[in-house]
């Protein structure tokens, strides 16, 4: 199979890509600069430079291939950033797809638990429930879904929707680690639970959504098979650590005050904050819980990585880094 990954360079996209190689697949990379390759460095991987937010770059990049892993797209942005990247980057992805590749044999959309929303409930939310994102980021992925759904009846769409996602490269989790390899295990508000996924996992749903028949037209949530509280996640990774740590617990209000402070300051500069006004009301949320079951019943995928492996590897992944002591 010759496979294009948009988002190679990224955490998701290069786990990906080494994947496809292992099978024997032919790769080609979009990526925005050759400064940026540090996962593929060695990799036999084409590469095709340019953003998914210029369409001829598009065009040029989906020529000639026979599947389409669409993961690019901006997770630090204002809103017009983020739907610039994320949801129209993704039109110009498709519509890239059907004026240069018309034979693709599948073209796979990797959006976000975002887009979908959080579960106030408790009760995971399952693919059917319209989407009720609460952050920009969140609106822009669910926009990126409803234009990939316009295209449904001119290129096999598959949707894939992770949750967070841990494992080596990644530097969103890293911090909570660090945090309790500091012995301090970090809690905001009360009864908070989440679903989760490791990286190699989230890469065999892939593999698995762009080769189902049963998955086209389809979107699926990707994760472990039941969610964790936040409790869970800290014993798992005190257990990777080899020791314990205290615990502190934020109060939701202080979260809510903390993050508007960091993005006015940062606002200020000139930048865009990760920690934000719109991450803390992600962060606040009573749950993040979705449900794999459709992945099981379409196209047989369950995740199979046991929470308390994945951060060992991941762990020890840091500290051969040198991103942990």
């Amino acid at each position: 199979m010759f496979t294009l990954v948009t988002g190679g360079t990224g955490f998701i996209g290069s786990h990906l890509v080494e994947a496809l190689l292992a099978r024997g697949d032919r790769v080609r990379c979009l990526v925005r600069s050759r400064k940026a390759l540090r996962w593929l460095e060695g990799l036999d991987v084409e590469l095709a430079e340019g953003s998914i937010e210029d369409p001829a770059a598009c065009r040029a990049a989906v020529e000639g291939v026979d599947v389409v892993h669409h993961v690019a797209g901006l997770i630090a942005s204002d809103e017009a950033g983020f739907m610039r990247a994320n949801a129209e980057g993704t039109r110009n992805v498709l519509e890239a797809c059907v004026e240069k590749a018309p034979g693709v044999r599948r073209v796979v959309v990797v959006t976000s638990q975002a887009a979908a929303g959080p579960s106030v409930d408790g009760v995971p939310v399952t693919e059917d429930r319209p989407p009720q994102p609460v952050s920009a980021y969140g609106r822009s992925k669910a926009e990126a879904e409803r234009i990939a759904a316009t295209y449904r009846d001119r290129l096999p769409v598959t949707i894939v929707r992770p949750p967070v996602v841990f494992g080596a490269r990644d530097t969103a989790v890293l911090p909570y680690i660090k945090l309790i390899d500091w012995w301090m295990q970090l809690f905001v508000g009360r009864g908070k639970s989440l679903s989760i996924v490791y990286i190699r996992d989230l890469v065999e749903g892939l593999l698995v959504a762009s080769g189902h028949p049963q998955a086209v037209g389809g979107t699926y949530f990707v994760c472990n098979d039941r969610p964790y509280t936040w409790e869970e996640l800290g014993d798992a990774a005190k257990r990777a650590l080899g020791h314990g740590a205290f615990n502190v617990r934020i109060p939701d209000i202080v979260v809510r005050a903390a993050a508007s402070v960091a993005e006015d300051v940062s606002r200020l500069l000139g930048k865009h904050s990760l920690f934000n006004r719109d991450k803390a009301g992600e962060v606040c949320q009573p749950s993040w819980v979705c449900d794999p079951g459709l992945a099981a019943r379409d196209l047989g995928f369950r995740c199979g990585t046991p929470l308390v492996d994945g951060f060992h590897e991941t762990i020890a992944w840091y500290r051969k880094a040198g991103w942990l002591s």
